[in-house]
Order: structure tokens, then sequence, then C-alpha cells
């Protein structure tokens, strides 16, 4: 994990540690903290891909971590506004086309 840099604080992953989420049947290859400068409360945001997925675009987990974290940055300038209204920490989980998952 990064430090905090403007109130976003960045996991890292690499082919060797992408979480796997039983659930959703999915690797999560980019994430990010999202924190509020008035509360303590913070919006995690999730890219996760499926194998399904991995097959069907072709790419390598490497490209997946690649391509999850260019959607990450578009999740992130797209609910910025929201970590204000936050009543606790909040996980929010995208697939690579930003459709929400959980």
């Amino acid at each position: 994990m990064r430090p905090w840099a403007d109130d976003v604080r960045y996991y890292e992953y690499t082919p060797a540690t992408i979480h796997y989420d039983i659930d959703l049947d999915a690797f999560f290859v980019a994430a990010a903290d999202v924190r509020s400068p008035t509360h303590p409360h913070y919006l995690t945001l999730i890219v996760a891909v499926t194998a399904r997925d991995l097959v069907a675009h072709g790419v390598t987990v490497q490209e997946a971590i690649t391509l999850g974290h260019a959607r990450l940055e578009q999740l992130i300038a797209q609910h910025r506004g929201d970590v204000s209204s936050l009543q606790a920490r909040t996980p929010r989980v995208f697939d690579f086309s930003g459709m929400r998952l959980r």
C-alpha cells in the first residue's frame, strides 16, 4: 500500500499478490482508498476481473492490473464527491467496464 497522497491511498498489486474474492469469483486487480478531509470515513474503490474476462479479453494478469488501474483512476474521479456523505468505511467493487458489482 502506498502512502496517502491528495486524500487517495493506492494498493499495490502484482500477479502474485492479487486478491481472490470467492463470492464474486473474481480477482481484485486495482484498489484505492479515498478519504474525506472532514471525517475519518473513507471509500474503498476496487476493480475486479474474472478468469472468464481475462480469457475473453485475451489479457494477462499483469495487463489486467494495468487496465484495472486505468479504470480505477476514472472511478476515483467519478466517486470522489461521495466521500463527504459517508457514515462508515464503504467498499465498492467494479468490473473493467465500470459496472458496480458490489
